[in-house]
């Protein structure tokens, strides 16, 4: 008998899971943040689902519904949300400081010759001359 050979059309498992890592890797590098929870939360529900036997199943469904409907299903992605947004404007607040004592640094070694010790007089500004009525 001859061997048979999937058509073109028909998708394996190989398939898939090059396609899935296509799809995370363009989500990762357009920096959508949203589709990757949205995926993570899809794969821990998957997980959890398949890992609780099949008795203990309708009581995990009825918790979870519990859950949505109380207030602490809201305070817990609000929370995690606000801890999230704290660590990034410490961050941003850093490299902020970071790259303004750098182009200061800088200004000062350009204008000034701070570094070469050779100081030498501003001529003109670029601010000096200008004529707001014009």
């Amino acid at each position: 008998m001859a061997k048979k050979s999937r058509s073109q059309g028909q998708p394996n498992a190989w398939a898939f899971w090059i396609n899935l890592t296509n799809k995370v890797y363009n989500l990762c590098n357009s920096g959508n943040i949203i589709g990757l929870l949205i995926l993570a939360l899809i794969g821990y529900v998957y997980f959890v689902t398949y890992s609780v036997p099949k008795e203990a199943l309708p009581d995990l469904i009825t918790r979870a519904g519990l859950f949505l409907r109380d207030e602490g299903f809201y305070f817990f992605p609000l929370g995690i949300t606000l801890l999230i947004s704290l660590i990034a404007n410490m961050v941003q607040y850093k490299t902020y400081k970071k790259e303004i004592k750098r182009l200061t640094e800088l200004r000062k070694t350009l204008i000034h010759g701070f570094k070469t010790g050779k100081f030498k007089n501003i001529d003109k500004h670029s601010t000096s001359n200008f004529d707001f009525d014009e």
